[in-house]
């Protein structure tokens, strides 16, 4: 469970300029990423860093 909760814009009424909805991605067997929710709202500024900073 993650400590961020991503408002529906839906219901916010703020339109999402990104959406994903139960994302996977998988190497081979190896899942990294499992039933992953985003929304980012339209306006806003949003980052996401590996870690190797790219």
């Amino acid at each position: 469970m993650s400590a961020y909760q991503a408002s529906d814009s839906r219901t916010s009424g703020t339109a999402a300029a990104i959406s994903a909805v139960g994302l996977v991605k998988a190497y081979g067997e190896q899942r990294v990423l499992d039933g992953v929710d985003l929304q980012i709202p339209q306006g806003s500024v949003f980052s996401l860093l590996g870690p190797n900073g790219a």
